[in-house]
């Protein structure tokens, strides 16, 4: 697959599970966007730093997006964010859900917590 232009987006990227899957896309993503979504913005900024070099190298631009996924706020600001970011830059979008409590309704709305 092309990458140039891909935007990726995953979210609980601050730490964990999440911040093992950006070590291990941003490889395979050279010329990429990589929108990276968490509750902390201290961890965010951290593994924007620890990624530098490497996005450097690979013209892998990384945007952090500090947001609370269970609401709908949050839900919005990464859409939001992600649509900006492909207004001039999109061929494909990859999300990765990695967030513990993104909740969607069979419509593509967020839930509210304890609403089935």
């Amino acid at each position: 697959m092309k990458t140039r232009g891909l935007i990726c987006i995953i979210t609980g990227a601050s730490n964990g599970f999440g911040r093992a899957l950006v070590h291990r896309v941003r490889d395979g993503l050279p010329g990429s966007v990589l929108l990276l979504v968490a509750h902390s913005g201290t961890l965010l900024q951290e593994l924007k730093e620890d990624l530098q070099s490497f996005t450097e190298e690979q013209h892998l631009q990384i945007c952090c997006i500090i947001a609370d996924l269970s609401t709908k706020d949050g839900v919005e600001e990464m859409v939001t964010r992600a649509r900006q970011e492909a207004v001039s830059k999109l061929d494909h979008v990859l999300l990765i859900n990695n967030a513990g409590d993104f909740l969607l309704n069979k419509f593509g709305c967020p839930l509210q917590k304890g609403q089935n």
